[in-house]
């Protein structure tokens, strides 16, 4: 049996680096494939697959701000 060990549970709320509205994504799942984990992260009823260094635990406020 193989340990999966993640950074992010499920049922975390996190945040996109690229999305400059920076909206909350749930963590639904987990993708495992040979070249490493994809997080499957839920908002408005759809689901997208991202990996770890795309994702951060806490609003980029600066980005959020500065948006234009």
């Amino acid at each position: 049996m193989q340990i999966i060990d993640t950074n992010h549970d499920i049922g975390d709320l996190v945040f996109l680096i690229t999305d400059p509205d920076q909206y909350p994504h749930l963590v639904t799942g987990y993708l495992v494939r040979n070249d490493g984990i994809r997080y499957a992260l839920s908002i408005k009823g759809s689901e997208t697959y991202h990996y770890d260094f795309e994702i951060i635990s806490e609003k980029d406020i600066i980005k959020h701000l500065t948006q234009e």
